[in-house]
């Protein structure tokens, strides 16, 4: 299900323009740094971008070794970031940014959204659960006032047959 972003909301910034006299076909992926170590780092491919604000996650997950040798000197992508990597066919690096910062500066609107939701759910639960408190008390009243009836109608029961 390709996932669409506004053009507010757009990873344009990041995208890099690549040269269309080039015979390789280059793919724009989002990727998650797996790995980062002496040889390399490993990237998780997470979404592939196919238009200007459309980007689909592929059903199958797949990852991409790069060595230092294919990173930037200026990026230095720490483990759990997110980059936006254009690759080739075979795989290999033709541009990586760093775009942890701006994915989450995207995600933190709706992140507010449901933080909100879910606050809201919880005072309903609240408010359910003191209703259901209430109604039980209530039960437990009503059952403690039938035993009291039905006491006393046993004593008058006794006292009439007695």
């Amino acid at each position: 299900m390709p996932l669409h972003l506004a053009p507010t909301q757009s990873l344009t910034p990041y995208i890099h323009s690549v040269d269309p006299s080039a015979t390789a076909k280059i793919m724009q992926y989002l990727a998650r740094v797996q790995h980062n170590s002496a040889p390399g780092i490993n990237l998780q491919l997470l979404a592939r971008h196919i238009s200007e604000n459309t980007w689909v996650v592929d059903d199958v997950s797949r990852s991409v070794d790069l060595s230092n040798g294919q990173i930037p000197e200026t990026l230095t992508p720490q483990v759990d970031c997110f980059v936006v990597v254009d690759l080739d066919e075979k795989d290999f690096p033709q541009g990586i940014e760093d775009v942890t910062d701006r994915l989450l500066e995207l995600v933190q609107p709706w992140l507010a959204k449901e933080k909100e939701k879910i606050e809201q759910w919880r005072h309903e639960c609240t408010l359910r659960s003191q209703e259901l408190s209430i109604r039980e008390l209530e039960v437990v009243s009503r059952e403690a006032e039938l035993d009291l009836r039905k006491e006393k109608l046993d004593l008058r029961e006794q006292e009439l047959d007695g």
